[in-house]
């Protein structure tokens, strides 16, 4: 407080100018100013500034972050660490290998905030991780991978666009040989998809026989996957347009869209890495709405404002992050709303080591149908094809031996079905008699999309973009919805049913 006048005679720090500290916390080896702005400032003014006020307060580089005021726009809130609060690398605790029941346990410890209280991350949800080179970026999903194998019931498939460099020695522990280019990443993702709707089709069914669920949950049978894909700005640039051995064209921004917004209520996620990230590289308006945590390491200027946008004007920025430390923001978290540095808990060689020779030894493998899918045997199934035609499975009527090459039935609703037969499967279903049956039926198709509290939230751009409608239309529904007492809104333009 003593030193704030200092702001004052600087004329970098202009918006700054006319502003007064109104009360100081301390605790342990930080202090938080609440600073009442000049009329007419907010957040957004300031915010940009901290690495200008280290300098004029004789800190530390990265030693401040402004932050929002949630009790008043003209107030911020200045959170000062004067020295480096951690003192090295955090140690990973390591858990023992499917030693977390995934069913009732859905978060880790990431990191450490300059306290000395935990960081701590719901794990299920898709999540885009982005720092410059050296920042610790691949450190930091070679750490969550370590949770990831420590959990009962979970499978990893991943790709790295950077020819295995990161995640080469970790190929013995995935459910699928490691994709390292962009013919062998998009054969993945194909695979992925087809596998999401598999299962769509399991959860389906096993709500119509009267279980009240609305996420397939976690199982020896159907373990949740985690769809990790490292350097994937390279996957776009090289195949923006890829051209399939039929001559499909498909989007690889487009297949990424429609994985992350259909996979959340089947237990799969997408964990997208990202180094020195330019305009176009970190995916489109969708994309990004439908990763609903990010992580930001180290990044230059420009960089931050690639990843952060106009959030920069709450506090959000990487410019002046050491290496190891991130901010994490989920939008489904009160905890990650507010920019704070955390440091990443650290994976030691030796540790790393250790995890990747027991998960090897025990891979979660998936097995029957899913197995199959992944496999692409007799080849993967076309984006589309098993929620036209139904679920792919393995065809052990046809004297099935192991170590031979197994084949694949169609199976709708548990009947049995030619292999590209679009005309087997089920008959059409009745139209609705009238408008109001009409969106009933469509009300019932939001509501399905709209997961419990506990198990996070969803806005109306993904679901529009999971039914496949426009997104007035489901505005409407979820005002619907609202109005009946089956859903509540959670902040973000985001609702949940309670």
């Amino acid at each position: 407080m003593r030193r704030w006048p200092r702001v004052e005679q600087n004329e970098d720090l202009k918006v700054w100018h006319g502003s007064k500290v109104v009360r100081a916390v301390t605790a342990s080896n930080t202090t938080l100013l609440i600073v009442k702005l000049r009329g007419g400032r907010t957040v957004r003014h300031v915010s940009g500034d901290a690495l200008i006020l280290c300098s004029v307060l004789g800190l530390r580089p990265g030693a401040i972050t402004v932050a929002i005021d949630p009790n008043a726009a003209r107030r911020v809130l200045v959170r000062i660490v004067p020295r480096d609060p951690w003192g090295g690398p955090i140690l990973h605790p390591v858990p023992q290998l499917r030693s977390i029941p995934l069913d009732t346990v859905k978060a880790v410890v990431v990191g450490k905030f300059e306290d000395g209280t935990d960081d701590v991350l719901r794990i299920t949800q898709s999540l885009l991780c982005v720092g410059a080179t050296g920042s610790g970026k691949s450190e930091w999903l070679q750490s969550l991978l370590a949770y990831i194998f420590a959990f009962d019931h979970s499978a990893v498939v991943a790709a790295d666009l950077a020819s295995g460099a990161t995640f080469d020695v970790w190929e013995g522990c995935f459910a699928h040989p490691l994709a390292t280019d962009v013919h062998s990443a998009l054969a993945l993702l194909r695979k992925v998809f087809a596998l999401i709707e598999h299962r769509e089709r399991q959860l389906a069914a096993r709500r119509r026989a009267g279980e009240l669920i609305n996420v397939l949950p976690p199982s020896a049978d159907n373990p949740w996957v985690w769809v990790i894909i490292d350097e994937f700005p390279d996957l776009i640039k090289a195949a923006k347009v890829f051209e399939t051995e039929t001559h499909e064209k498909l989007n690889v921004i487009t297949v990424l869209e429609r994985i992350a917004n259909k996979a959340r209520k089947v237990g799969i996620w997408l964990v997208l890495g990202a180094q020195n990230p330019g305009v176009d590289d970190v995916g489109s308006t969708i994309l990004r709405g439908a990763l609903t945590a990010t992580v930001g390491l180290g990044l230059d200027q420009q960089q931050s404002k690639t990843l952060w946008g106009t959030l920069r004007g709450e506090g959000w920025d990487s410019e002046s992050l050491s290496v190891g430390t991130y901010l994490l923001r989920a939008r489904n978290d009160a905890d990650h709303k507010t920019p704070r540095v955390a440091k990443g808990v650290f994976l030691t060689p030796n540790m790393r080591a250790g995890v990747i020779a027991a998960a090897s030894r025990q891979p979660s493998l998936l097995s029957g149908a899913e197995a199959g899918i992944l496999s692409g045997i007799p080849q993967s199934p076309a984006l589309g094809d098993t929620a036209r035609n139904g679920s792919y499975e393995l065809n052990t009527e046809a004297g099935f031996v192991e170590g031979s090459r197994p084949q694949l039935k169609l199976v709708r609703d548990g009947i049995p079905a030619l292999v590209g037969n679009r005309d087997a499967g089920l008959p059409a279903r009745p139209a609705p008699q009238s408008r109001r049956e009409s969106l009933a039926v469509f009300d019932e198709q939001v509501a399905h999309e709209v997961p419990p509290a506990h198990q996070g939230s969803i806005g109306a751009s993904a679901i529009a973009a999971q039914l496949d409608v426009d997104r007035s239309k489901v505005n409407r529904s979820l005002a619907r919805l609202q109005k009946a007492g089956r859903i509540a809104p959670c902040g973000d333009g985001e609702w949940s049913s309670p």
